[in-house]
C-alpha cells in the first residue's frame, strides 16, 4: 500500500518512489476518465496468463494512445507506426513496418525452410534480431543467423518467387 512512511533502507526507498509514480499515474488516469491501477504489486511479466498480458498490453496502447494525442493530435497513427517501427533503421534507409508486410507474409507462407531462409534473409540483412522479432516473434536465433549467413554468402533474394512468375508465362 502506498502511504507516507518515513523510510531508511534503499529497498523502501525504491517500493515509496514506486509508490509515488503510481499515485501521480493514477491521478492523471482519473483525470481523463480511465481505470486507474490498483497498488498491489505486480508479479514479473513472463508469470502472467496470456489474457491478463493482453488485457494489459490494451490498456497500455490505450493509455499511450491518450498521451500521444494530447502531445500530436492529429498524427496519432504516424507516431504509433513510428514507434512499432526498429528503431536501427534512420530515415535515409528506413522503411516502414507496412512495406514489411508483404515479407512477413511471403515468409510465412514459405513451403520450405530454404524458401523460408530466402525471404528471410531480406529482413535480416537489413535489421538486428531483436528489431525483427517485433515481425516475426517466431523467428529463433538460429533461423535468423542461417538466414543472415545466406544473404552474405548468396545474396538476398527471393529465387522461388522468379520461378513461380516464370512457370507462370
Amino acid at each position: 500500500m502506498c502511504s507516507n512512511k518515513w523510510i531508511l533502507d534503499n529497498q523502501s526507498v525504491r517500493s515509496y518512489e514506486r509508490c509515488s509514480y503510481l499515485t501521480s499515474l493514477n491521478d492523471f488516469l482519473s483525470s481523463v476518465r480511465l481505470q486507474e491501477f490498483s497498488e498491489k504489486e505486480r508479479k514479473t511479466w513472463q508469470s502472467y496468463t496470456f489474457k491478463t498480458r493482453n488485457t494489459y498490453k490494451e490498456r497500455f496502447d490505450e493509455i499511450m494512445k491518450l498521451i500521444i494525442g494530447i502531445l500530436f493530435p492529429n498524427d496519432v497513427d504516424e507516431v504509433i507506426e513510428d514507434i512499432k517501427c526498429p528503431k536501427q533503421l534512420n530515415e535515409e534507409n528506413r522503411t516502414s513496418h507496412t512495406e514489411y508486410k508483404d515479407i512477413v507474409t511471403s515468409y510465412r507462407k514459405a513451403e520450405s525452410w530454404q524458401q523460408g531462409r530466402q525471404v528471410l534473409s531480406v529482413l535480416a540483412s537489413r535489421m538486428s534480431f531483436k528489431d525483427l522479432l517485433s515481425l516475426l516473434p517466431e523467428v529463433t536465433s538460429h533461423r535468423y543467423y542461417a538466414a543472415l549467413s545466406h544473404s552474405k554468402k548468396i545474396g538476398q533474394h527471393f529465387q522461388f518467387l522468379r520461378k513461380n512468375c516464370i512457370d507462370k508465362n
